[in-house]
C-alpha cells in the first residue's frame, strides 16, 4: 500500500462527484487538435434504464487505454456513488485491486489497458420528470500539473421516454457531441479538469 501513496508517481484522480468543483481546481482547457502522440483515452458508456430513473443508479463500463507507464497509480470514485466495481480485463498490469471507491493498479507498463464494470449513482430525476446525468471530474494530474487527457462518453437511455436536450459544457472545438435516438456520445480533448452535465427532457 504504500508505494502508490509516493508522489512521484502520476495520479489518475477519475471520480464521479456531486459536489461543485473546488475553487483551485483548474477548469477544461479544450484542445481543438488532438496531441500528436496518443494519451490516456478514458472511455465510459453509462445505461439509463427504467430501474435507474427509479433509483438512481446506472450500469457503468469504463475503459482506460494508452495509459502511462507508471508503476503504480489508481482510479478512484466518489464514495456513496459506486458500488459493484468488478474488472472485466486488463493488460500490461502486474497487479490490481478493488478497494471500496479505488482500484489500485500496480505494475504499470507502457500500453496498459483495463476495463471495469459498475454501478454509478450519476442520475438524477427532476420533479418535473427531467433527467439529469453528472459525471467528472476527470483529470490526468501529476503534482500540480494537469496534462492532456482523452475522455469519451456515452450515454444510452429510453429514447421512447426521455430526449436529449442539453450539454455542459457546451459543443465547441475539442469537445464534440453526436447523438441519435437512444444514444448520445460526447468525445473530448481537453487538460485540466472536466466535469459534464446531460440534460434530458420526458417524451
Amino acid at each position: 500500500m504504500k508505494g502508490w501513496r509516493s508522489a512521484g508517481w502520476l495520479a489518475l484522480l477519475l471520480a464521479w462527484r456531486a459536489a461543485g468543483a473546488a475553487p483551485e481546481e483548474p477548469g477544461p482547457r479544450f484542445l481543438a487538435e488532438p496531441p500528436a502522440n496518443p494519451v490516456h483515452h478514458h472511455t465510459n458508456r453509462i445505461t439509463i434504464d427504467a430501474q435507474a430513473l427509479r433509483t438512481g443508479w446506472a450500469r457503468l463500463r469504463q475503459c482506460h487505454t494508452h495509459m502511462d507507464a507508471l508503476g503504480a497509480t489508481q482510479i478512484v470514485f466518489n464514495a456513496g456513488r459506486i458500488r459493484e466495481i468488478e474488472v472485466v480485463s486488463s493488460s500490461h498490469i502486474a497487479r490490481i485491486r478493488v478497494r471500496d471507491d479505488r482500484v489500485l493498479l500496480d505494475g504499470v507498463e507502457h500500453g496498459a489497458a483495463i476495463c471495469l464494470r459498475a454501478e454509478t449513482r450519476s442520475v438524477e430525476r427532476r420533479p418535473d420528470a427531467s433527467v439529469v446525468v453528472r459525471n467528472g471530474p476527470f483529470m490526468r494530474r501529476f503534482l500540480d500539473s494537469y496534462f492532456p487527457m482523452h475522455v469519451t462518453l456515452e450515454v444510452r437511455y429510453p429514447a421512447d421516454q426521455l430526449r436529449f436536450r442539453s450539454i455542459q459544457p457546451s459543443p465547441q472545438p475539442g469537445l464534440a457531441l453526436q447523438q441519435e435516438p437512444g444514444r448520445v456520445t460526447a468525445d473530448a480533448w481537453f487538460s485540466g479538469v472536466l466535469r459534464t452535465r446531460l440534460r434530458f427532457r420526458p417524451r
